[in-house]
């Protein structure tokens, strides 16, 4: 039993153990870690494990049948552990099969067409035969590429391992089955919901255990999670990979250096500051050999590498392969986490340059520039570099060093595209540099149709691009092809086409159409076709985010809030989707719900000013007047303290002075001191807004206890409202603003006339006073049509100058 734990193991993380075949060890397992895995899907003990179903049925679809005579095997073979381990054994060789000829290589020598045939399968082996099993047990739109490489790998290896996750004597049955449901949607035109709930469940309980290479295990969920688009789950899982790996941090930080040749002087740089836990286990260091070449960049201007100053650096440990792979798949995660620009550009780079400083790890250092690549060929100085790079790596890919098991070991912890997309971004790396008819021959080979379609337009030969889709469809109709005409023709019956061959199942097909619709700002038209997409398959967060900005657009609130919680969910960090969450949720009434939402938003975005001011605003409208306050601070940091929002500070003022409840159903007068410390920072730098100071006075004016220093600053509050107001040209032609004057002067006659009756000196006072209200009434009488209107006013700002004339009377008297 303890053997057989022992080979488990060694086959999940492709390490060699001494075996000795006299003890009864199949022979599989030998030829496992020899990497002969097409040896073991053609041999004996394979075709044993399926030969009672392929010989009794031939009416069931292909994968149920070997997933059937997978079931049957075992329990036949009831409590034999070794039985056990052979059909697992089979079921991994097979999937790593397909990854050496659809992922890492190297290519096999002398195969020929025949070569990675299933050749027991007989007919029901062939490629087509194989792909149509995939694309029913897939569903939808999932369907396999036609370049897909050896389908009937792919199946055998998902078929055999399905039975072994459910084994009680095979520990890492689940993981391997796992493993071979991922590789399955890489291999896809689209997320599967059938493969995700079904790997979702498999991961559910996190990797077996405890086993000594732990860590890769977690990377590999993050991987799968990271695949769907699920950044949550992501997160956990690598966070758990890197406790594993005796990772203990991972953060940007500046430190001063050179980028180019000629800088004179040193400028701050981004790069990771990586912390180690000494006290965990490590994994063995796994050096590879003939690892894949780093091209220099060779540029006249830009560095190979930032030269920092001195000790301005972090210096960086030595890290393990799979602790350059926890940095590897940290990469990927904040990539999808935040907009594609050329800051995401600068704080990415750093990842990477952490993980090509000391290659170690075939697996890792090929992940490592393709990653790379993608990054540079998108800038102007690294774009040939780029190019270069990518033909290494396919090169590296095809070639015949290192063995395959080497290659293999940590690859499903990275994220190491497939063959074709390394093509691909290849091709793609081309079209940066001009080369366009080079990278149409790349992508014609590949068939990667939509690329082809797109080389044509930048080559003024669109009307190839339609020839070439009508030849295609000619050979076989297709709901890809069928969806890429309609976009070449801009023909709507195309999409309409594609639906109805899908039987009204194609999640792409209205995909396709949704997009013709919102490309033109045709929102309305657009929003059918978006929810019927997503029903088809509501693993789309692209989609989710353009379905939530159509019903923003045509103000369909409900829908809004429905498609950007979607989008929350599925990337947590999506600052923009929090914000119009809550703005949706503004709009239908739900306000406590839309400040939540904004307090989500923050923690994506921390330096947005626009964000503050709608946690200000519906701080203010919840009734969370702390936060109100801190906002508002916040907003005078990110706004060199010039920011003004009337309405949030009419609401913070009226609220503390009415003594109203605030939503913890505390008084918000206990707020005062911090509301005044506020105005007293906006005050300080917004001299000339009247409506602030008199907000201010009024604030000072509903202190407790009124001390004659308390009076005399609000007066002063008043008239610096006054003056304020007064300054502003053509103030009195303006009703509003005429009608706001007059009820601010009658105000700051009420304060002198209280604050003249504690002061050493109220003639002075009153004198000032009646100054500026005969300034006032004399502007406003001008103005005949206003002052006839405002008529009300007038006179009671009249009697307030009469009362201030009557006071400074007594005082003479005296």
């Amino acid at each position: 039993m303890e053997t057989m734990k022992r080979i488990e193991e060694s086959i999940l993380f492709f390490e060699d153990i001494d075996l000795d075949l006299e003890d009864g060890v199949p022979r599989v397992v030998r030829d496992f870690q020899k990497g002969e895995f097409m040896e073991i899907v053609n041999s004996p003990d394979c075709e044993e494990i399926f030969a009672d179903v392929l010989s009794a049925s031939l009416d069931e679809p292909l994968d149920e049948l070997l997933e059937k005579g997978a079931q049957q095997f075992l329990d036949k073979s009831g409590s034999d552990h070794k039985e056990a381990v052979r059909v697992l054994c089979v079921g991994a060789a097979a999937l790593c099969a397909w990854l050496q000829r659809a992922q890492c290589g190297p290519a096999p020598a002398a195969e020929g067409e025949e070569g990675g045939a299933v050749r027991w399968l007989g007919g029901r082996g062939r490629e087509a035969a194989a792909r149509a099993a995939l694309e029913r047990a897939a569903g939808g739109d999932a369907a396999p590429g036609a370049r897909l490489p050896h389908p009937p790998l792919l199946l055998l290896a998902a078929a055999a391992l399905r039975p072994c996750a459910a084994h009680p004597l095979l520990q890492t049955g689940r993981w391997w089955c796992a493993r071979a449901l991922w590789a399955w949607q890489r291999a896809l035109r689209e997320p599967s919901p059938a493969l995700h709930a079904r790997l979702a469940a498999l991961l559910e309980d996190g990797p077996p255990g405890p086993l000594r290479g732990e860590a890769w295990l977690w990377l590999e969920a993050a991987g799968a999670h990271l695949c769907f688009g699920h950044l949550r789950p992501a997160r956990a899982a690598l966070d758990a990979a890197a406790r594993a790996a005796g990772l203990a941090g991972l953060a940007l930080v500046g430190a001063l250096g050179k980028r180019t040749r000629f800088q004179q002087k040193d400028l701050a740089q981004l790069t990771l500051k990586v912390e180690v836990d000494d006290s965990s286990p490590q994994t063995p260091l796994l050096i590879s050999d003939s690892l894949p070449k780093d091209l220099r960049l060779d540029d006249d201007v830009r560095l190979e590498k930032v030269q920092f100053t001195g000790d301005g650096a972090p210096t960086l440990p030595p890290l393990s392969p799979v602790q350059q792979a926890v940095v590897l798949n940290t990469f990927i995660l904040v990539q999808r986490s935040q907009p594609h620009d050329e800051l995401a550009h600068e704080e990415l780079l750093p990842y990477l340059q952490v993980v090509l400083s000391e290659p170690q790890l075939w697996s890792v250092q090929a992940a490592a520039l393709v990653l790379r690549s993608r990054l540079e060929s998108k800038q102007r100085r690294t774009a040939e570099r780029a190019m270069s790079q990518l033909e290494e790596v396919v090169n590296a890919l095809k070639g015949p060093m290192p063995g395959v098991r080497a290659r293999l070991r940590g690859l499903l912890a990275t994220p190491l595209p497939l063959l074709a997309d390394v093509q691909c971004d290849l091709a793609h790396a081309l079209v940066q540099l001009g080369c366009v008819q080079s990278a149409l021959d790349i992508f014609l080979h590949l068939r990667q149709w939509e690329a082809a379609v797109t080389c044509y337009t930048l080559l003024d030969l669109r009307h190839q691009a339609a020839e070439l889709l009508k030849r295609e469809l000619a050979v076989q109709e297709t709901v890809p092809l069928l969806c890429l005409l309609g976009d070449a023709t801009d023909d709507i019956s195309q999409y309409e086409r594609a639906w109805e061959l899908s039987a009204q199942r194609s999640a792409r097909a209205q995909r396709h159409w949704a997009m013709h619709h919102f490309r033109r700002k045709e929102y309305e038209e657009s929003i059918p076709h978006l929810e019927l997409s997503l029903q088809c398959n509501s693993l789309q967060p692209e989609l989710w985010r353009r379905l939530g900005y159509a019903a923003l657009d045509t103000e369909n609130w409900q829908l809004c809030a429905k498609a950007y919680r979607r989008c929350v969910e599925l990337d947590p960090e999506n600052m923009e989707g929090w914000n119009n969450l809550a703005k949706a949720y503004v709009k239908t009434g739900q306000k406590a719900r839309a400040w939540h939402a904004l307090q989500e938003a923050l923690k994506a975005d921390f330096e947005n000013w626009r964000l503050w001011d709608n946690v200000a605003a519906v701080s203010a409208d919840v009734g969370a007047f702390d936060e109100v306050v801190r906002a508002y601070h916040r907003l005078l940091d990110l706004q060199s303290g010039r920011h003004v929002d009337i309405p949030v500070l009419q609401t913070l003022v009226r609220a503390i002075t009415s003594e109203v409840k605030d939503s913890e159903g505390q008084n918000a007068s206990r707020m005062r001191p911090q509301a005044l410390a506020l105005f007293g920072r906006i005050t300080s730098q917004v001299t000339t807004d009247p409506e602030v100071w008199q907000l201010y006075a009024e604030l000072t004016a509903s202190l407790p206890e009124q001390t004659p220093q308390t009076l005399e600053r609000t007066a002063q509050y008043l008239q610096r409202a006054h003056r304020a107001a007064t300054q502003k040209q053509g103030w009195a032609r303006d009703r509003n603003t005429c009608q706001k004057t007059l009820s601010l002067s009658s105000h700051l006659a009420d304060a002198y006339l209280t604050c003249c009756r504690v002061q050493p000196e109220p003639q002075r006072l009153l004198s000032s006073a009646r100054l500026s209200l005969k300034s006032v009434l004399a502007a406003v009488r001008q103005q005949v049509e206003v002052a006839a209107e405002l008529s009300s006013d007038v006179e009671e700002l009249q009697v307030k100058l009469d009362a201030v004339e009557s006071a400074i009377e007594v005082l003479r008297a005296q």
